[in-house]
């Protein structure tokens, strides 16, 4: 039988608690959220015009091509930020969890974005390499540090966020700020010698990384799409801390554990009950403790020993 949670269960172990947050996320403020991409939107679209003008400048493609790329993540953050703040409206009745998968599509949206880049930088970088051309290297150490400042902000704005969403949208970041890290590197060695040819050799390098982060996080996202556990060790405690609750938990028989966007969980389980005395104030518990660790879309189902014995 199905219960609504009613009271609360202070009696629960705050060091799981902490540890388990830590594995789904917890908590966040969801408008901190949403405004730290559209901070991190603005200081990418922005910083794309200065690259425009930098490339030109300094004569550097590659730094003209980042600055087609940072439209590219302009347009992954704004589509980001858009539909976070839509999943937290209210949707239809006919949608069980109202607009909270929308996050995936954009997680989607922006690894498919991703991907563009990593051919866009391949294609640009190899011709460079097999035809390495001079560059004003001084102007691009300058570019750099500005690049390097600009796109740190916006990851440390977005940095220990574990909803999928804002994960694929600081790779965006994270790419960002390393190929900028390249840029500067390069251009404080060409300063000294002419090997022109590190710079492309450095771009296939970080597209190399971001081919591997892609990969990781569609991981991610097939297994939320797919309905699995995303922490198997996770649901692992969440249960053995269940039956921690009363001895009069003897079986859990069916404990489903699932993620709506990478931060948000659901929960189906089943209990069996020595006895069927306690089995509303049981599954209130159950309730509750679930809720600590922040998981309140829960079904509970309860058997009872001494129907079968």
């Amino acid at each position: 039988m199905k219960t609504n949670t009613q009271q609360n269960h202070a009696d629960y172990d705050h060091d799981h608690h902490e540890h388990a947050h830590n594995h789904l996320g917890g908590h966040h403020h969801h408008s901190s959220g949403s405004q730290n991409l559209w901070i991190a939107f603005t200081l990418n679209f922005v910083f794309a015009i200065i690259e425009f003008i930098g490339g030109m400048w300094t004569g550097s493609t590659a730094i003209l091509s980042d600055a087609l790329h940072d439209l590219g993540d302009s347009f992954a953050l704004a589509i980001s930020a858009i539909l976070q703040q839509i999943s937290r409206k209210p949707a239809p009745e006919k949608y069980n969890f109202g607009w909270k998968r929308l996050p995936i599509i954009g997680a989607i949206v922006n690894i498919l974005i991703l991907i563009v880049s990593v051919v866009f930088i391949v294609s640009e970088a190899i011709p460079q390499l097999l035809n390495p051309t001079p560059v004003y290297s001084t102007g691009m150490i300058w570019i750099a540090i500005l690049g390097i400042v600009a796109n740190g902000i916006a990851v440390f704005r977005i940095y220990g966020s574990k909803r999928i969403l804002d994960r694929t949208v600081m790779l965006h970041l994270l790419e960002d700020l390393l190929g900028w890290i390249a840029v500067l590197v390069v251009a404080i060695v060409l300063v000294f010698t002419d090997w022109y040819w590190l710079d492309p050799l450095l771009s296939l390098g970080i597209a190399g990384i971001m081919a591997k982060n892609i990969f990781e996080q569609l991981k991610i996202v097939f297994v939320i799409i797919l309905g699995a556990t995303i922490d198997e060790p996770f649901k692992q405690e969440l249960v053995a801390h269940i039956f921690q609750l009363t001895p009069e938990i003897i079986e859990i028989p069916k404990f489903q554990l699932w993620s709506l966007d990478g931060d948000e969980s659901v929960a189906c389980l089943k209990v069996r009950l020595a006895t069927p005395d306690r089995h509303e104030i049981i599954t209130q518990q159950i309730h509750d403790y679930l809720a600590t660790e922040e998981i309140h879309e829960v079904t509970i189902e309860c058997e009872f020993a001494n129907k079968y014995d």
